[in-house]
């Protein structure tokens, strides 16, 4: 952390780090009965005391570069440079060990206009504990 930053801190007042969270198998699938893309991945705690960690998630989809598509996010919430500006619309967690996180890109038909998928974890103070970039052609289960 910079000097003069407030440092993250779990709830028994541990600071919390990124390397406390990992993201596992994200997967990106089509709904064709609703016109929608459903994601799914797992948020693992790797505390070695397993402390719980809570914050919110979000998944941004990129466009290839140049593309007139705009960027999506799930769930939704104003981007800034392609992050989520208001951590508190992302999907809530609290996890011990392991939890699935699941979610819906609604009205969505054509995922393929998209290259990559960035995962956002941010606490619950609001600081971004992971960002972690996904190339689509990798994690599209089709």
């Amino acid at each position: 952390t910079q000097p003069g930053q407030p440092v993250e801190t779990s709830e028994a007042g541990e600071p919390v780090s990124p390397e406390r969270l990992s993201i596992e198998k994200l997967e990106i699938w089509r709904d064709p009965e609703t016109f929608s893309v459903t994601f799914q991945f797992g948020l693992k705690n790797i505390h070695p005391e397993g402390k719980r960690i809570k914050g919110y998630t979000f998944i941004v989809l990129k466009p290839e570069e140049g593309s007139q598509e705009p960027l999506r996010s799930s769930p939704w919430t104003p981007l800034k440079d392609g992050k989520p500006t208001l951590f508190k619309r992302g999907q809530y967690f609290s996890i011990a060990r392991f939890k699935f996180v699941r979610g819906i890109f609604p009205d969505m038909e054509r995922i393929e206009l998209f290259k990559t998928a960035t995962v956002y974890v941010y606490s619950g103070t609001g600081s971004l504990l992971v960002e972690q970039v996904y190339d689509l052609d990798k994690i599209f289960r089709s």
